[in-house]
């Protein structure tokens, strides 16, 4: 018996609902069916097939049909459990839309788990995230991809601290807990650009990094190719907490950012003792600030060790 060729798809541009021509066609009265079509293909969707944030007020615009009668054409929609949708959070699940998109690789799958994480929190985030956890499944199970695996340890990464998978039936055994276990204690161990923002927010008078964009997020990992022992930055840190200057206690009541002491030329003049307090003798021993900053550390201190006022 011959093997089944499968659906046949075409592809459809987002950009089709924005084109002049387009609009320029006559409109349909409401129904559910060109509502459908929207939902599947319109600009608001993202990586994460189905799943993504749009308004009843959108859906009304876009066919310029009353309110009424677009809640009324979604929920024909919802009824017969094509979609779930959220109204407080705007956010829309289309189960099926897993099963005519799946993914291509692992890569992609990452891309997934980032996107889940940003969407707002509701019933049918919960709803989504389990019917990908049977989907992905499937997969691994039949072609033994190990997406699963990829997407939830993804979902940790992206995760904000603090955050816990939700657990399902399936998930959650004490293997995949040790896993998490060893993972966030090699986390702690290894310097990444949030270990060092960390750091950096600990010392007094900083201007405290807020958001790691990815500008900063690559000079930082350049920094740390450069110098990759914490014994290390424990002791730029320490210098840095000395200067009266860079923690923003000079008449400029200016202030160093995590950026820009990761700057190549500002992190060579800081080295070079450019931004100490005058009168003071300028540090020449590293090893000693790694002392001094070890000290510190396991004092507990957390303000300037050094009281002196001065301008830089």
């Amino acid at each position: 018996m011959p093997k089944s060729p499968g659906p046949i798809y075409r592809k459809i541009s987002v950009q089709m609902w924005g084109d002049k021509k387009y609009k320029s066609l006559s409109r349909p009265q409401p129904n559910a069916r060109d509502l459908w079509v929207y939902l599947l293909t319109n600009e608001h969707t993202r990586i994460l097939p189905g799943l993504y944030c749009i308004s009843l007020y959108s859906m009304s615009e876009q066919f310029t049909w009353p309110l009424q009668s677009t809640k009324a054409k979604l929920q024909e929609i919802l009824e017969k459990g094509m979609a779930y949708f959220d109204q407080d959070t705007r956010l829309i699940w289309l189960p099926n839309a897993l099963f005519h998109n799946p993914p291509d690789n692992s890569n992609q799958v990452k891309g997934w788990a980032r996107h889940f994480v940003e969407m707002p929190e509701c019933s049918v985030k919960d709803s989504a995230l389990k019917d990908l956890d049977s989907f992905l499944q499937g997969i691994d199970n039949e072609f033994g991809k190990g997406f699963m695996k990829v997407f939830y340890q993804a979902l940790r990464n992206y995760s904000p601290k603090g955050f816990m998978t939700p657990s399902l039936d399936g998930m959650g055994t004490q293997e995949q807990e040790q896993e998490q276990e060893q993972e966030q204690e090699q986390e702690q161990e290894r310097l990444t650009p949030w270990v060092l923002q960390k750091m950096w927010n600990e010392i007094p008078g900083i201007s405290r990094s807020q958001i790691l964009g990815d500008t900063i997020k690559a000079t930082i990992n350049q920094r740390l190719r450069e110098h990759g022992d914490r014994e290390w930055w424990d002791a730029y840190f320490l210098k840095i907490r000395s200067s009266d200057y860079l923690c923003g206690r000079s008449k400029t009541g200016w202030a160093a950012s995590l950026g820009w002491v990761c700057g190549p030329k500002n992190l060579d003049k800081v080295l070079e003792g450019t931004y100490d307090n005058r009168g003071e003798a300028k540090e020449q021993n590293w090893q000693d600030m790694k002392t001094k900053a070890k000290a510190l550390i396991a004092d507990g201190a957390t303000g300037p060790p050094s009281t002196t006022q001065g301008t830089a």
